[in-house]
């Protein structure tokens, strides 16, 4: 009987510890009711958010429930029972990955008491998943409006440094930045193949953006492979992508790369990562800019409910393939924070980055003296996605970028809004 719970609320929270699980979806419902009484007095129990957090599980409210649990194991990590509830709620809510990796967790634990073995077991049976392929294609039509379509510098004259002394250059026509409306299309082709502890994902996709200003019509094709595994200790993935850029109706920018990405699993609302990027850089028309660039980042992963938080913090290394490039090497550092949620029935994706990079060596004699280049970079995206039927999604997307630098000519400004339809 559930006697504890049914006195009077007072200052103290009572002995949490002696309550029994109830034998039936009425008596989780008030054993529930009765905990959220005692919600004020038990703020710093641990083992009041677990228990609150099992019957929120058992009576499936699974958003509640993981919730519940992870306060629970923020106040005291080591709890058994609760890792055992956040196991099997990280299940319901669609994180196989995740569930089968803190079950497994659990047992290699040496204090399992009588018959939780066999429990685990039967988990790590039931939950074992079967080779599940997927294929499709993703088709979507987008119109917008860009302030900066050709990526126009943000000024209105240059400053030379001539031997005869300094001289002004106006900037007119493309190189100003051009304004104006546009339409995107795109396609993606893509296949999975899910299987024990592995997931397999290959896309290939291009993208057109067109407009009134033709010089900036552009077009881009992009392939990736991605493997994601789950280790004893966390989640590893690794994938190879190539990317090609026409720009003006002309071969603008290639690029090949690998990248990697370690996160650590482990009880609470956050875990640490590790990642890692390789790129070759291919300029078509001016292959003295090419380049091979090296970031290594560190950060971390939160997840509360059905909402996750990333921030990851970058050092980059950019090295010159020609010792003519003008800048030669540069270094520098990004910091980035994705942060997802749903809402009003759809999702929303809020994605923001800083970043500073410094060339080595003088830019150029024409430009400040030969000063070296300093680019400082922000960005800000938000995107709205919300289901129409169940093949098609509207989506809302706005973006703003800015770019500032010691050269002036390098000062870029662009706002953009796009709304469209995937299917």
């Amino acid at each position: 009987m559930l006697l504890v719970l049914a006195a009077p609320v007072q200052a103290a929270c009572p002995d949490l510890l002696a309550v029994s699980a109830p034998a039936d979806r009425a008596g989780w419902l008030s054993l529930r009711d009765r905990l959220l009484r005692l919600q004020g007095p038990c703020l710093d129990r641990p083992e009041y958010y677990a228990l609150l957090g099992a019957a929120e599980l058992h009576l499936g409210r699974i958003s509640q429930a993981l919730l519940a649990l992870e306060r629970s194991l923020m106040l005291l990590p080591d709890q058994g029972g609760a890792l055992m509830d956040y196991a099997e709620a990280l299940y319901h809510s669609g994180d196989l990955a995740g569930a089968r990796a803190l079950n497994r967790q659990l047992q290699g634990r040496s204090d399992l008491p009588p018959g939780v073995a066999e429990v685990l077991a039967r988990r790590e049976q039931l939950w074992r998943p079967r080779i599940v392929r997927r294929k499709g294609v993703q088709l979507g039509a987008f119109s917008g409006f860009d302030s900066n379509l050709n990526s126009g510098a943000d000024l209105d004259r240059l400053t030379l440094t001539l031997p005869d002394g300094p001289a002004e250059l106006w900037l007119i026509g493309d190189n100003r930045p051009v304004s104006g409306a546009f339409v995107r299309l795109q396609g993606l082709g893509f296949w999975q193949e899910q299987r024990e502890r592995r997931l397999d994902s290959l896309r290939l996709g291009l993208s057109g953006r067109l407009s009134e200003h033709g010089a900036s019509n552009q077009w881009q094709l992009q392939g990736s492979f991605q493997q994601q595994r789950a280790l004893d200790f966390g989640l590893w993935d690794w994938g190879l992508y190539l990317s090609h850029l026409n720009y003006g109706g002309s071969p603008l920018y290639s690029q090949a790369g690998l990248n990697t990405r370690l996160l650590w699993d482990r009880p609470g609302l956050c875990q640490p990562l590790l990642a890692a990027n390789l790129e070759r850089q291919l300029f078509a028309e001016d292959e003295v800019l090419d380049g091979t660039e090296l970031r290594l980042g560190l950060g971390g992963q939160c997840r509360w409910g059905k909402q996750r938080l990333e921030l990851r913090l970058d050092g980059l290394s950019n090295r010159a393939e020609d010792g003519q490039r003008p800048g030669g090497d540069r270094t520098g550092w990004a910091l980035e924070a994705q942060w997802h949620r749903p809402l009003l029935g759809g999702s929303l994706l809020l994605q923001g980055s800083v970043g500073r990079s410094q060339d080595e060596s003088g830019y150029s004699p024409l430009l400040s003296a030969g000063a070296r280049r300093r680019l400082d970079r922000a960005e800000l995206t938000l995107q709205f996605v919300r289901p129409l039927d169940k093949q098609r999604s509207w989506v809302l997307s706005l973006g703003h970028y800015r770019q500032q630098s010691n050269l002036p000519l390098f000062d870029t400004d662009s706002t953009q809004i796009e709304l469209g339809v995937i299917w």
